[in-house]
């Protein structure tokens, strides 16, 4: 079931990309295909306010500094607290990479090309955190676009296809520079459109996880069910009592 509903999310992220959520009438051919004649396309550059790569101070665990998020954090498309490392920064620095609502953050060299330019989108939390350098943060004119918008281009296989591109090879790994982030073309509807948009991909993820969870939860539970039929805990009797009601003599 799984494997059906990310097809069809998929499919449906690449429609609604590409058509999105109005009804429009004249369309233009493009490099990501047919879009809607009045959809711009612009470089990202165009509209950013800010680009910036992380700080390399050395990060730990003691819990001394700033929360840094790193390359482990940024997992499907989204921003998680696992194994948080702490990074000690003067308040010059932590002005300059202390993260914001709404900051784009893209993971710019990886050894798998797969996630290289994987990205997500900072939420506000009660503390300050920072980045660290292998990942860029991107910082955007919201009256112009919505970042979850970007984000959700960006990881679909329409930005795939043009982020590859700009991505480099080096020593074994793959890169991408702040440069090349700038030059990546995307198509921007208007503005109420971009939260449409992102409004339906979060509901398909959201069906998805709650697919997710209820086929972890029968899992546990046959498997909760096998042990205790192994173990003796639970029997299955051979002989089921017949009441006389429904009892036929042969």
């Amino acid at each position: 079931m799984l494997d059906e509903q990310e097809v069809i999310r998929k499919g449906v992220v690449r429609e609604v990309l590409t058509e999105g959520t109005r009804e429009h009438q004249d369309f233009t051919e493009k490099q990501f295909g047919s879009i809607p004649s009045d959809w711009p396309v612009v470089r990202l550059g165009e509209v950013l306010t800010d680009s910036r790569y992380g700080t390399d101070e050395k990060s730990h665990s003691d819990g001394e500094g700033y929360p840094t998020l790193r390359i482990p954090n940024v997992v499907q498309r989204r921003i998680t607290e696992d194994d948080i490392k702490y990074t000690e920064l003067s308040d010059s620095a932590v002005e300059k990479l202390a993260l914001q609502e709404g900051d784009l953050l893209i993971v710019r060299t990886n050894g798998n090309p797969d996630y290289a330019g994987r990205c997500a989108v900072f939420e506000e939390r009660d503390e300050t955190y920072v980045f660290a350098s292998y990942l860029i943060r991107l910082r955007f004119d919201e009256d112009r676009v919505h970042p979850k918008y970007v984000r959700e281009f960006l990881n679909s296989s329409l930005g795939r296809v043009e982020m590859n591109g700009w991505i480099r090879t080096s020593a074994g790994n793959y890169n991408l520079s702040i440069g090349g982030i700038e030059k990546i073309e995307i198509p921007l509807p208007p503005l109420e459109e971009q939260r449409e948009i992102v409004e339906i991909v979060e509901t398909l993820d959201e069906n998805q996880e709650s697919t997710r969870e209820y086929k972890n939860r029968i899992s546990n539970l046959k498997e909760g069910i096998s042990r205790r039929l192994v173990s003796g805990d639970v029997r299955i009797h051979s002989e089921v009592d017949i009441p006389d009601e429904v009892r036929v003599d042969v």
